[in-house]
């Protein structure tokens, strides 16, 4: 539809359609209608439809600490771009906007926004969607934990933990040597240093940050190493002050060492393991041995001497060996020499081992000793007062001293019984035992016995003086000869002053007491 004025007159379309420019009335009842048509004829589409305004959805709003992203959605039955204008908390922030994503920055943590999109097409018409938001609270982030590793005299490894935010948003670092930055922005945990003085003392710090510029820090001291001590050499050695049974006598073995050098005047101290364990500390560098006096015997250890510098480094040397293995005490025999109804006599072997000081022994009776002290050095001991026709058990005991082991002991014992008590004969006695001297003329080292009557049906079983049992004896009707005594059992009674005689006679030992003579015939 077209219109058009001429003098006055506004012509329509429609030839019959006339106004006069003078009927001001009239046109004034018109004029509304005019208005709706012209409207009508300016909002429609190329095939004449009416235009529809366009859609916009807000979608979805991602929070953080200080901004915000908006997405958002729209659709419009005009043609030509849709244009996008942000309002936030009705302030106008943006304008003219061609992309469907907008991030607002500069916001406050912890607050509620409003924020409007207003769409407008081609056409001029528009549309607007908003919705609220709520800013996150600053992030929480860890402190990292600092390892410094492999440290040499120019160069360390630091290594930490990795810090985290509460709102899972990136972390860097920065590492700082004595308060200096060195390297910003780190994304990894660990930075090697290089071209550092040698036994310096350093100051590492290790700075985390969030993305929304929240901090923390770590702080971690080292020092790089000096130059290490020289090396030295270990041995075992004789400790000149003592007389040691052996070398390696697991009760005193002395280990020694040379003096190291310390190339860079650091001082030092030792460190002594055995076997990897330590067993001395912070043993002072004038120091040139160690002495060990309680090892095992037969057993073979590691003895490790560390020359510890306060630079940082330190050099050792080892020496590995057995101990020494003491002889034990010698098995010796022990003797019943003599008993009687209430006496025992024991003896005993001898014996020593090399090295060691004089044996002692000491005589137990049942588990009791009975010998006044551990000094008793002679081999034969009597034991009194005993009861008859009982058994006992005697020990003897034995000790040296050997090496710096001290005492070493060995035992050897003896279950004896002890004789009955015989009763004395009713009738017979003895009226004389004679020992002939070995220069007699006759019965020389012979041994002559004689009763008081005829011995009839009592026979003599037993000659005993003192230890010694005779032998080889003839029986008369009142007498008892001996054979020639050896000399060694001559030489035993020759000056023992009695003894006695053991007859049998009707199932019954009596025993006869006798007093011995010596004469030359």
């Amino acid at each position: 539809m077209v219109f058009s004025t001429d003098s006055g007159i506004i012509r329509s379309g429609n030839p019959r359609f006339l106004t006069n420019y003078q009927s001001i009335p009239y046109m004034k009842k018109i004029l509304p209608l005019f208005v709706l048509i012209v409207a009508f004829s300016c909002s429609t589409t190329d095939d004449g439809a009416p235009s529809e305004p366009p859609e916009i959805t807000i979608g979805e709003i991602t929070e953080a600490y200080d901004e915000a992203t908006i997405s958002w959605t729209a659709t419009s039955t005009n043609s030509g771009n849709l244009k996008y204008g942000i309002r936030l908390d009705g302030n106008y922030i943006a304008s003219d906007i061609s992309e469907t994503s907008y991030t607002l920055t500069g916001l406050v943590p912890e607050t509620q926004y409003k924020v409007e999109v207003t769409v407008t097409d081609g056409e001029g018409l528009s549309a607007k969607a908003s919705e609220s938001f709520t800013t996150l609270t600053p992030s929480g982030l860890t402190v990292p934990e600092i390892t410094v590793s492999e440290v040499t005299n120019s160069g360390a490894t630091v290594t930490w933990s990795a810090s985290t935010t509460t709102d899972g948003s990136e972390v860097s670092y920065s590492i700082y040597l004595n308060n200096e930055l060195v390297q910003a922005n780190i994304t990894g945990t660990e930075y090697v240093f290089d071209a550092l003085d040698s036994f310096s003392n350093f100051v590492v710090k290790v700075l985390a940050r969030s993305e929304y510029d929240v901090t923390t820090e770590q702080y971690a001291n080292f020092s790089t190493l000096g130059t290490p001590p020289s090396s030295f050499t270990l041995e075992v050695k004789k400790d000149p002050g003592y007389d040691i049974h052996n070398l390696y006598d697991p009760y005193l073995l002395r280990v020694a060492w040379d003096t190291p050098e310390a190339p860079d005047g650091a001082s030092f101290s030792y460190t002594i393991k055995l076997n990897d364990e330590i067993v001395q500390q912070y043993l002072t560098d004038t120091a040139t041995s160690y002495v060990f006096n309680d090892l095992v015997e037969g057993e073979t250890y590691t003895i490790t001497v560390i020359a510890d510098s306060i630079n940082g480094t330190e050099s050792e040397s080892s020496v590995t060996f057995t101990t020494y293995v003491y002889p034990e005490f010698p098995e010796f025999e022990v003797r019943l020499a003599d008993r009687e109804h209430n006496s025992l006599k024991i003896d005993w072997d001898q014996e020593s081992i090399e090295g060691g000081t004089d044996t002692v022994y000491s005589v137990w009776l049942d588990g009791e000793r009975i010998t006044p002290s551990y000094s008793f050095n002679y081999p034969i001991y009597p034991i009194k007062d005993l009861e008859p026709d009982t058994e006992y058990t005697v020990t003897i005991k034995a000790v040296t001293n050997v090496g710096f082991k001290g005492e070493i002991w060995g035992e050897s014992e003896l279950v004896v019984r002890t004789l009955p008590e015989y009763p004395a004969h009713p009738t017979l006695e003895i009226t004389s035992a004679t020992l002939y001297e070995q220069s007699s003329s006759s019965l020389a080292r012979q041994f002559l016995i004689k009763f008081n009557g005829d011995l009839g049906s009592a026979q003599v079983t037993t000659i005993k003086i003192e230890s010694e049992v005779l032998q080889n004896f003839f029986q008369n009707p009142s007498t008892v000869l001996t054979g020639q005594l050896d000399q060694a059992t001559y030489d035993a009674i020759r000056y023992v002053g009695e003894g006695y005689v053991l007859l049998e006679e009707n199932g019954t030992t009596y025993k006869v007491p006798f007093d011995i003579s010596v004469i030359i015939n």
